[in-house]
């Protein structure tokens, strides 16, 4: 089962405030933080002073919201949350000695009973496009499902880099990013790179093994995939390096995509595309009233 996806955008036309202004108004913006409600196809906007990002959510986005520190700097952190009914993550990115920190979390306290129900990937832009190098994938929480009869060998130290690829220059990741962490193939990954070894199933990435459950699942439910699948519960801390020198994540990082289940979904049209469609539609109309208007 796929679910349909709703992509939604910051704009950028918001400026810097200073922390001095005495106007409520400007004080609310100054908070970096807003609700998005769905609607039925004109995406809705964030508006943040300092940073574009864009969100998509396999499993309808309904609600979103981005924290970014006030005074932005290198070292400042980003954190992007996005949910949907039971489905709920974050990507918190930072930068720690050089190296670019990606910290992936399914949040959602329902139980997991599907594949779709599987955090997989985090896609995402960074400025110029540069080619990072995986460093490591790492866990401190549990692994489900992980067991002999599932062919499953358990990390050593937390150490799950050999079922996640990170890749760059990606063509045809959703809305078009650049970059992407991924434990499925989706048809843009190939073989494991976060040096670690093969934990579960082929050596490419491949499948569910090793996606990220939620904090709630119940590893006695959900169907024979989950079942068969080991499962990270209920995140992964992902360091990449060759980061370009002075590369601040405020102003760094956009487009913002997670992943459910192990295929793309089909893209929705653009707000503009659907102006386009509906302009169509209409000339069609004015055309055909005026073919019955001379034949009448």
């Amino acid at each position: 089962m796929r679910f349909p996806m709703m992509m939604l955008q910051k704009s950028d036309s918001a400026k810097p405030f200073s922390a001095a202004s005495g106007h409520p108004r400007m004080r609310r913006r100054l908070e970096l933080e807003t609700t998005i409600m769905k609607s039925n196809f004109l995406a809705p906007s964030i508006t943040s002073a300092y940073n574009k990002v864009a969100l998509v959510c396999y499993g309808t986005l309904l609600a979103t919201s981005l924290t970014i520190a006030a005074t932005p700097s290198a070292s400042a952190a980003v954190t992007v949350t996005a949910t949907n009914g039971t489905h709920a993550a974050s990507a918190l990115f930072d930068t720690v000695a050089g190296n670019l920190r990606v910290v992936v979390t399914n949040t959602s306290v329902a139980d997991a009973l599907v594949p779709t129900d599987i955090l997989t990937a985090i896609f995402f832009d960074l400025i110029g496009n540069p080619t990072l190098s995986a460093i490591s994938a790492s866990i401190s929480g549990a692994v489900l499902n992980c067991t002999a009869a599932n062919s499953c060998m358990a990390p050593v130290a937390g150490n799950v880099g050999g079922e996640w690829a990170y890749a760059n220059s990606l063509v045809g990741a959703p809305q078009g990013a650049h970059q992407g962490i991924s434990s499925s193939g989706l048809g843009l990954f190939g073989q494991a790179n976060f040096n670690g070894p093969n934990l579960q199933g082929p050596t490419a990435v491949a499948g569910g093994q090793f996606g990220i459950t939620s904090a709630g699942d119940n590893p006695g439910t959900g169907n024979g995939g989950l079942n068969n699948d080991a499962l990270i519960q209920n995140q992964v801390t992902f360091v990449l390096g060759s980061l370009p020198a002075g590369f601040n994540v405020n102003t760094g990082v956009s487009n913002v995509f997670f992943q459910y289940g192990t295929s793309l979904a089909v893209a929705v049209p653009e707000p503009e595309s659907y102006a386009m469609i509906l302009a169509g539609l209409a000339l069609m109309g004015f055309v055909a009233r005026r073919r019955r208007s001379k034949t009448s």
